[in-house]
């Protein structure tokens, strides 16, 4: 017998920790403002590392278009506690009060998108929890707009990406093939050229979940995918591209249909500038200013040098000669002093 779950289940087990904690604190505020109780302590995190997840139980054939926009309405209207100051409220008689960010605001937005997204399936949802289609697409006729950013240089967090993911529709050829780009940009950490030699099957090893580059100075690497990476992947593998020989990204039309070489019939690959326009239209589109191909890969050292990763692994993960020019990609700055002394 199957077992049927919540489908924000389901939408949370597909992002990485930390984005899934977000977004879960997001659906159980909407949770709350629709009525239902949220319990103090929706994560549970185990001595052995491991985090339980309690999912808000939302009926969403109860929800309307209306109570999503009700909802932006309210958070654009009210304040928030900050977490250190909610934990001490009760012994301080002063409470600061902050305004939601709109990126904040569009990211709860986000998160119920795909919730609902999730909910309209067929199988493997609890009957309780399905949305209808209708639901599904006056939602996603909802938008939040940021203001216009001036051009710094971007380290893509975990917010970010989701926002950048969010405008790529994985239901299309294009959106899948774009999510999949955005994957191996940011947790492969390839340059741009590098993403656009990558060929179908050559490249890629499912077994050892790595993927064959071509780097600079024809010096080819070993380079590990995460799970989610490789999921993206066989999903614009299987739901789009299909198995054809040829570049793994290559050029799709609009009704998505794959572009072909008029000469040889062979699938015609994505250029470096194919690829940056396509980084800087869902940036645009995700209301985040500027983001290019670069500020993926600074991101990936970044988020090594954070984790811990000796300099000489990142150096070989990225393909550079030497670990001075990979040390160049830290991009953290004295916060991290700060962070450290807070997390004792």
């Amino acid at each position: 017998m199957q077992n049927l779950v919540n489908p924000i289940e389901l939408y949370l087990i597909r992002l990485a920790p930390s984005s899934r904690r977000s977004m879960l604190s997001y659906l159980w505020v909407f949770a709350e403002f629709l009525g239902y109780q949220r319990p103090e302590h929706y994560i549970i995190n185990g001595s052995d590392g491991s985090a339980t997840y309690k999912y808000p139980p939302i009926e969403w054939a109860n929800v309307t278009v209306t109570d999503v926009t009700r909802y932006l309405d309210h958070l654009r209207s009210t304040n928030k506690t900050r977490n250190h100051e909610r934990r001490h409220q009760k012994s301080s008689n002063s409470k600061k009060k902050y305004k939601r960010e709109p990126t904040t605001i569009k990211l709860h937005l986000v998160a119920i998108k795909n919730a609902i997204n999730m909910a309209t399936r067929n199988t493997g949802i609890d009957p309780q929890f399905r949305a209808s289609k209708d639901l599904k697409e006056d939602i996603g006729q909802l938008k939040v707009t940021l203001p216009k950013n001036k051009r710094k240089v971007a380290i893509v967090d975990d917010d970010s990406f989701e926002l950048l993911l969010d405008v790529n529709d994985p239901g299309t050829a294009a959106g899948s093939r774009n999510r999949a780009i955005l994957y191996v940009m940011r947790y492969c950490g390839l340059r741009v050229e590098e993403v656009t030699n990558l060929m179908f099957p050559g490249s890629l090893a499912f077994e050892d979940r790595t993927l064959t580059v071509d780097g600079k100075g024809s010096k080819q690497r070993q380079v590990p995918m995460n799970e989610d990476t490789e999921v993206v992947i066989c999903d614009w593998l299987e739901l789009h591209r299909g198995e054809l020989t040829g570049p793994l990204f290559t050029r799709v039309r609009k009704g998505d249909t794959l572009v072909k070489d008029p000469m040889t019939d062979s699938l015609s690959g994505l250029t470096p500038s194919g690829v940056d326009h396509i980084i800087s239209q869902s940036s645009k589109k995700a209301g985040l200013g500027t983001i290019n191909t670069h500020d993926f890969r600074r991101t990936f050292a970044t988020q090594l040098f954070a984790k811990g990763t000796d300099p000489f692994t990142v150096c070989e993960l990225m393909g550079h000669g030497n670990v001075e020019t990979a040390m160049v990609y830290d991009m953290r700055d004295d916060k991290r002093k700060f962070d450290a002394i807070d997390s004792q």
